[in-house]
């Protein structure tokens, strides 16, 4: 609900053409999908916290869907977790 409002602010700013500057948010807003795609389709830069356990994935790149007919962890590990297709490690901010 906090995010729908915060969101909801910013898209009012954004009609009435005020100066658009990097939207900053703590990991309450940044751990929240649809605040930051909300965001994104405002095209607003931003910076925001998110939790250590966040998985973030470079532009334009998805995790893979596991292999059709495999259940658990059999043969699907190898082809999701290569260095060409993984994750980003978060860091804290110095």
């Amino acid at each position: 609900m906090t995010m729908t409002i915060a969101l909801g602010q910013i898209r009012s700013l954004v009609n009435e053409d005020v100066p658009r500057g990097v939207v900053l948010a703590d990991a309450a807003y940044g751990n929240d999908n649809d605040f930051r795609e909300g965001l994104v389709l405002l095209r607003l830069s931003y910076a925001v916290g998110i939790q250590s356990s966040t998985t973030l994935w470079p532009p334009g790149m998805v995790p893979l869907a596991p292999p059709k007919g495999k259940m658990g962890r059999h043969g699907c590990c190898e082809e999701m977790n290569n260095s060409s297709h993984s994750p980003r490690k978060t860091s804290p901010c110095v």
